[in-house]
């Protein structure tokens, strides 16, 4: 699987390629979106009923996907292992990419960065 690359990023665009390197595979690309969209729903849930407790269920679910899929499917370390908040915004800015069609399910061949 490897060791986490110690790497600093002033800016998500500066982090986005390195985000995009740990996400090549389409069934990786898949299990983050589908976690992605629990943990969104999960969250409108909790805000609607006011049942705060739901907060952290969605980011367990959306994490527990895609951390899967890193695991098992693109074998790699989790770019949120780097840095936690510019990982957390590549989710959603892939989630984004994913609905958009700006980017697609398929298997992708990214230089490493």
């Amino acid at each position: 699987m490897g060791v986490i690359q110690k790497r600093e990023f002033k800016t998500f665009k500066e982090f986005y390629p390195f985000y995009l390197v740990k996400h090549s595979k389409g069934w990786t690309k898949k299990l983050h979106f589908i976690g992605t969209f629990f943990a969104i729903c999960i969250w409108i849930y909790a805000i609607v009923t006011r049942q705060w407790l739901f907060i952290p269920l969605g980011l367990a679910v959306g994490y527990f996907f895609a951390w899967s899929s890193h695991f098992f499917i693109q074998k790699n370390i989790p770019a949120t292992f780097q840095n936690p908040i510019l990982g957390f915004r590549g989710d959603f800015y892939l989630f984004y990419e994913l609905l958009t069609r700006k980017r697609d399910f398929q298997d992708e061949k990214i230089d490493q960065i």
